[in-house]
């Protein structure tokens, strides 16, 4: 079973305040735990990115993959698998509106 984590404390922060936000962010917390849920089973569920459609934001993490998850319709997750001595780790980086997804990737 793989662990969960996220980039920074920001992120894990903002995915706890969507439980109690307002409008659609109580579906969107629930969308994702569901998510978190079955990354722990199988951390390779989404879509690979290829490296050299890594958004440039993301070079200050030094990623070795990239995995993207639609979480519904409208909203994308991202997130790098890598491991700890023997365990996977799943990263949370962000979530967004297809939007800001599309801005974020060049599309």
């Amino acid at each position: 079973m793989a662990k969960i984590a996220f980039i920074d404390e920001e992120t894990k922060l903002n995915y706890f305040k969507l439980e109690t936000g307002r409008d659609d962010e109580p579906h969107l917390f629930v969308s994702i735990t569901h998510l978190i849920d079955k990354l722990r089973e199988i951390p390779f569920f989404g879509t690979q990115v290829k490296k050299d459609l890594f958004p440039k934001e993301y070079k200050k993490y030094n990623l070795q993959n990239l995995w993207k998850f639609n979480l519904s319709k409208d909203m994308r997750l991202t997130y790098t698998i890598t491991s700890d001595d023997k365990t996977i780790v799943v990263i949370i980086i962000e979530w967004f509106d297809h939007k800001k997804y599309d801005r974020r990737f060049s599309y």
